[in-house]
């Protein structure tokens, strides 16, 4: 839970991007965002589910808050409350298992959910088919504080007749939606049970810069280990130590020193070792950038006791749209670099994923693996996901998914099957069912409040004329199109300076609450 995207904001991109990344609604997300190499750190994983290569930023990485003067301010676009469109709430979710015996589909579980009169979620409950009804299984439980940040978050279980609690976390929030503690605590049949205790500090620049884990002894919390962490003027996170308490004092256990370049791109990590007297280096990574701040090369090493010695690399390569094209992954034989096996991807004129090709190098030619074919409608839904593996003439289809959308183009179902005896067999299929509130009129448009430039390299300006008095206080968060939180400030005057170069070239949401009036406003932040 060290993510928190306020509620709000997470409702409002339920509308704007069809999912959301509040724990408290399923994760509705496919294979349709093409991640590009940028200044954030990026590694390479398939997915468990669907296989696909996937870029990573590692939890190292900080997001990285500025404040800078925007010098000539060129267009201003008025903020708005106004969000008349219909919002599609997710209320239930069914999963179906086929049996491939007889193809017939069997119930197998669903999903339901309950919102408020503000539709923010506050229940998420269970069921599973007991071959001739719906049975309760389990249930989460939300609770909010006034700014819509989870405060509670209750885990039970159906007994036959009624909820029996389970563990439950309680949470805490700093003026500017900071997660400052977090509790976990067990029913033990009567009362509830301390178990473990996170406490959390920020800068003035609101950068992450303490966590502290304590646990419960039956009479008080005891402390267990910490992360401490720093940064350099420009917000990158440059320092990260680990401790463990001994029952008396704190003893170090790792620590980790990352650095960058002028440009604010991570460019260097080492992680290092405490023996009892002193810092042993273990690993280090490297990672280049073009003049246009692609990512190009992360290198590995790591330390023989007395120098660092290659292991491995990958080498990215981007074309004229900065759409990943290919990774390379080599590793390092003691003389030179070996080929090993690599990506290529190609990509549709909406920059969507068609192709994901994986071949390895046997020495002397690369090799066809495996590969994903991707299917897309005329409003970039994904449609059809299929996995193909190389016989060593051919391409023999594995298995695939395949995705349904609403007239509104929200996600409706997805149906996994496997090629057997030269057909498709049914697996198992999930239905998304939602209900339409329309009309949502509350939010109005505020001419006053504005935002310029924008479009804008990354620095631009908000100004908010309060008709009703004075700022009372508030906050801004930025996020970008996958619901990702990059920046969070607060808001003291009438006008705030923010700064989001060290972030990649695109489309950005900014989401401001002053004096308990929420606006929302679409940026887009082009090449410097």
């Amino acid at each position: 839970m060290k993510t928190k995207l306020h509620c709000l904001i997470v409702a409002l991109f339920i509308h704007i991007i069809g999912y959301s990344q509040n724990d408290n609604i399923s994760n509705i997300s496919s294979n349709v965002h093409n991640p590009k190499l940028t200044g954030n750190s990026l590694i390479l994983s398939r997915t468990a589910k669907r296989g696909h290569l996937e870029l990573k930023k590692p939890s190292a990485l900080n997001n990285k808050n500025k404040s800078a003067v925007v010098k000539s301010p060129n267009k201003k676009s008025s903020l708005t409350k106004e969000f008349n469109r219909d919002i599609n709430l997710l209320d239930s979710v069914y999963s179906w298992r086929s049996d491939t015996l007889t193809d017939t589909w069997g119930r197998s579980e669903k999903f339901v959910y309950s919102f408020d009169n503000n539709y923010y979620a506050t229940s998420k409950m269970a069921y599973s088919w007991s071959g001739t009804a719906w049975e309760k299984s389990w249930q989460f439980l939300y609770n909010y504080d006034s700014y819509y940040n989870e405060i509670g978050k209750l885990y039970q279980i159906w007994n036959g007749t009624s909820w029996d609690n389970n563990y439950q976390y309680i949470s805490t929030y700093d003026a500017y939606t900071n997660l400052t503690s977090e509790i976990y605590q067990t029913w033990n049949g009567t009362s509830w049970d301390n178990s473990t205790k996170l406490a959390s500090t920020y800068d003035a620049n609101l950068n992450w810069t303490s966590d502290l884990y304590q646990t419960w002894n039956g009479t008080a919390w005891e402390n267990s280990s910490q992360d401490l962490l720093s940064y350099d003027a420009n917000n990158n996170r440059t320092n990260w130590l680990t401790q463990t308490w001994n029952g008396s004092s704190w003893v170090n256990e790792n620590k980790s020193i990352s650095t960058f370049d002028s440009n604010d791109n991570w460019i260097t990590w080492t992680y290092q070792l405490w023996d009892g007297t002193a810092w042993v280096n273990d690993q280090q990574e490297f990672y280049t950038f073009d003049s246009y701040n692609i990512r190009t090369n992360d290198l590995f090493k790591i330390w023989n006791g007395s120098a660092w010695i290659n292991t491995e690399q990958y080498n990215y390569l981007t074309d004229a749209n900065f759409d990943l094209t290919e990774v390379l992954y080599q590793t390092w034989n003691s003389s030179s670099w070996d080929n090993t096996s690599k990506y290529i991807f190609t990509y549709n004129v909406n920059h969507k994923k068609l192709t994901d090709k994986f071949q390895i190098w046997n020495g002397t030619v690369w090799l066809n693996s495996d590969q994903y074919l991707s299917t897309f409608d005329a409003n970039s839904n994904l449609l059809n996901d299929l996995y193909q593996m190389w016989n060593g003439a051919a391409w023999e289809n594995n298995n695939q998914f395949v995705y349904t959308y609403t007239a509104e183009n929200y996600y409706l179902s997805d149906l996994y099957q496997d090629w057997k005896s030269n057909d498709w067999r049914n697996i198992d299929s999930v239905h998304y069912y939602r209900s339409m509130i329309a009309s949502i009129t509350a939010y109005s448009k505020v001419e006053e409040a504005l935002v310029y430039p924008n479009p804008n390299n990354g620095q631009f300006v908000i100004k908010i004329d309060d008709q009703k008095g004075a700022i009372k206080g508030g906050n801004i968060i930025v996020f970008d199109e996958q619901g990702k939180v990059i920046l969070k400030s607060s808001i003291t005057n009438t006008k705030s300076e923010i700064d989001i170069t060290n972030f990649p070239n695109a489309i950005y949401f900014v989401i401001v609450n002053v004096n308990g009036k929420n606006y929302s406003q679409k940026i887009i932040k082009q090449v410097k």
